[in-house]
Formats: C-alpha cells, sequence, structure tokens
C-alpha cells in the first residue's frame, strides 16, 4: 500500500485533505524554484556567449557578427527599388570590420562573402551614378574575390516552377515520425546531402549558427534521450542538433537559437524523407543538470544550445506509424 492511500485510510478526511493540499503546494513551490533555476542557468550562458557588438573577444562571436552586418547590405540591395547611396554610414562599419578580420586567418571564407557585398554595393551605385570617393579607395586597396560570393543574384520564376513542379502535397503528408526502422546504414554521405540541403533553411540574418553532430553508432546519442525506448537502438545514426549562441545578440534574441534550430532540423527531415530516408525527432527536454551531462559525454561547446535529436534509418517495405491527428484549418488559420 502506498503512503498517500495509508494516511487516507488513517487520518480523518479534513486531516488527510488539508495535508494533500499542503503537499501540492509545496510540491508547486518546488517545482518553480528549479524552474528559475534552470531558467537563470541558460540566461547566464546567453549572457557569456552571445554577441553584442561590445567588443566580442571570441572568433565565433565576431564572426557572426560580421554575417550580421554584410548581409543587412544584401537585404538592402535585394529590395524593389533600393535607394542609391543607402547605408553608408553601415558601410563603413562593415569595412572597419572587414579589415579587423583579415588578422582573423580563419575567418577568410566570411570575410571575403563580405567584401564581395561591398562590391556589389559599389557596382550598384556606379550603375546609378553615384560616386563614393572613400569607398572607391577602399575598394582600389582591397584585393578582389569572387562575386558571386555576396550581393545578390537574379531569380526568374520559370526557374522556380520548373523546380517544383514534380513536388505535390503528397510528399509533405507522407512524412511520418518512423520508430520502426530496417536493417541497413544509412550512408554517411547522404547524411552529408541531407545536412548540405538543409544549409538552405531560413536564418535570422544569414548568421546560420546551427550544427549537427552525425553519431554513426546511433545508441551513442540516443542512450541520452528517454522518448526513443523500443525504437532507438533500430536506427541508423543519431543526429544532435544544436545553435551557437554566440550568433545571436540583444536580450531580444534570447530565443532565436531555438526558431533557427528548429527550421534547420525540420528542413533537414524534410531533405532526408526526398532521399527515401526515415527519421524521427527527439525532443531534449531535459533540466539543466542532466543536460551537463550530455555536454560532457558528446563534448558539445558550452556556446551552444542543444535544440534536439534525430533518430535516422532505413524505411522497411511496409511499418505502422501514429496517426497522429491534425487540428483542423480553422484551429489554425485566422483571417483579419
Amino acid at each position: 500500500m502506498s503512503v498517500k492511500n495509508l494516511l487516507r485510510e488513517t487520518l480523518p478526511p479534513t486531516l488527510f485533505e488539508a495535508l494533500r493540499r499542503t503537499a501540492t503546494y509545496v510540491r508547486r513551490q518546488v517545482d518553480f524554484c528549479r524552474l528559475c533555476l534552470d531558467y537563470f542557468r541558460d540566461a547566464r550562458r546567453y549572457a557569456r556567449w552571445s554577441h553584442t557588438g561590445r567588443g566580442d573577444s571570441e572568433f565565433r562571436q565576431r564572426e557572426f557578427s560580421l554575417l550580421k552586418s554584410y548581409h543587412g547590405v544584401e537585404k538592402g540591395l535585394s529590395l524593389a527599388e533600393p535607394r542609391p547611396g543607402f547605408g553608408q554610414q553601415k558601410i563603413r562599419s562593415l569595412i572597419d570590420q572587414i579589415d579587423k578580420a583579415r588578422h582573423d586567418a580563419s575567418n577568410s571564407a566570411v570575410t571575403a562573402a563580405a567584401t564581395a557585398s561591398i562590391g556589389a554595393y559599389h557596382g550598384f551605385n556606379r550603375n546609378q551614378d553615384v560616386t563614393i570617393d572613400w569607398l572607391d579607395t577602399w575598394i582600389e586597396a582591397t584585393e578582389p574575390v569572387d562575386p558571386r560570393l555576396g550581393g545578390t543574384e537574379t531569380v526568374h520564376r520559370d526557374d522556380i516552377s520548373a523546380a517544383i513542379r514534380g513536388v505535390s502535397p503528397d510528399f509533405f503528408t507522407t512524412r511520418h515520425s518512423v520508430r520502426n526502422f530496417a536493417a541497413g546504414e544509412v550512408p554517411l554521405s547522404d547524411i552529408e546531402a541531407a545536412v548540405s540541403i538543409a544549409r538552405k533553411a531560413p536564418s535570422v540574418c544569414n548568421r546560420q549558427g546551427v550544427k549537427v553532430y552525425c553519431f554513426t553508432r546511433a545508441e551513442e546519442a540516443l542512450k541520452h534521450q528517454p522518448g526513443n525506448t523500443g525504437f532507438g537502438h533500430l536506427a541508423s545514426r543519431g543526429l544532435v542538433i544544436t545553435a551557437d549562441l554566440q550568433a545571436f545578440s540583444s536580450i531580444g534574441e534570447r530565443h532565436q537559437a531555438y526558431v533557427d534550430g528548429g527550421l534547420f532540423a525540420m528542413s533537414l527531415v524534410y531533405a532526408l524523407h526526398s532521399m527515401g530516408y526515415g527519421s524521427c525527432m527527439l525532443a531534449w527536454t531535459q533540466r539543466a543538470a542532466t543536460e551537463a551531462r550530455l555536454r560532457a559525454a558528446l563534448d558539445i561547446p558550452d556556446s551552444e544550445a542543444v535544440i534536439m535529436m534525430i533518430a535516422v534509418g532505413c524505411l522497411p517495405e511496409t511499418f505502422e506509424a501514429a496517426r497522429a491527428w491534425r487540428r483542423p484549418l480553422s484551429d489554425l488559420l485566422v483571417v483579419r
């Protein structure tokens, strides 16, 4: 007999009810304290690793700051009618960032893309008969880069129509969370191809802070996640999705890692679906202490927020999948 039932039988009903309410109240307060503690740990990690343009000390902070800055130029150039000579103060600041970034040897790819975006801005203004002397001087003194790395590209509607011609709603409705994988190994080359496709997932200011950890033995990662009991051992690969907090800035972006990470994860799952593989997203809903053990076991840096895990495997000829009832459209779509 449980303690609760024993007390129910031995104590007067009013006393038992009072004890029950007290226990419920205490449990709620304890849970609230635990919640506050985990929020504090999350806030401390975000404050430690996010960049705010305050003289970022870490290389990755500076890199993400540069990505954010130069993408602003690309966004301006992609408008229907860009204003000639727009944003010159921001261009000056971006040039300062590029000049400083040249001292970071491993930053060459991002620096080149940023330089190309400045080149596109310069070309746009020249085509508009706008002369910016200080920009001309900087361009002449800067080593040329591949112009295709930055700026804008012309996109044709016909090309998009041709690419999506064979895609129907069935592509989306036939994706299931798979919990019954067939024997066989998913080649690492296919994982690489799927991740490469998912790189096109939207990312705030194109900062691309998401990272994918692929474990060749799925159980190495999945043993830390309790939601895959009964099927995780059948998976071929275990993926851990993280987002680098160094990609984000300001208090207002404190949740952005989970938005970017979720968008990337969904794109990755659809990429795997397009290649004929099954997958199952596994929520990471653990407390900070449990997450600390995961980080230590899988060597995940403190600067990265853990978003979720994904089990990946081969599809059986037939398998059972949860019906996963969906709410009606009227519950989702609000038209004002």
